[in-house]
């Protein structure tokens, strides 16, 4: 509600807070709000290991946004150390739950000769 200013103002800040508390309680996904928070900094400060993190945690209770993000940091190495076919390998997960852009993003991994095809 705050970040997308759903009857209130726009609040990043106030957003990342809330999503932050969510996260201490468990919530699986504040993970991925809060995570994707930190990869942008909207309302904190950029920090790509953050978010990494926060999408690892997000993944490990079956996040399949969660699996497109990170693997695409690992795929590119934002935020963790580069490991393509681990990237790639979380890519396929998000497809195969239906992420959108996840099968293209597979496409293209595969003209750069990462990964295999589906």
């Amino acid at each position: 509600m705050y970040l997308r200013g759903e009857g209130l103002d726009s609040d990043a800040i106030t957003a990342a807070r809330y999503y932050e508390e969510a996260v201490n309680a468990g919530f699986i996904p504040a993970h991925f709000n809060l995570g994707r928070l930190y990869e942008v900094g909207r309302g904190v400060p950029t920090d790509l290991a953050k978010a990494a993190e926060l999408y690892s945690r997000a993944v490990e209770g079956g996040d399949a946004d969660a699996m497109m993000n990170l693997g695409i940091m690992y795929v590119n190495g934002r935020g963790v150390s580069q490991d393509q076919e681990r990237g790639y390998k979380l890519i396929e997960s998000a497809a195969h739950l239906g992420v959108e852009g996840a099968e293209e993003c597979l496409s293209r991994l595969q003209d750069h000769g990462i990964g295999r095809p589906v």
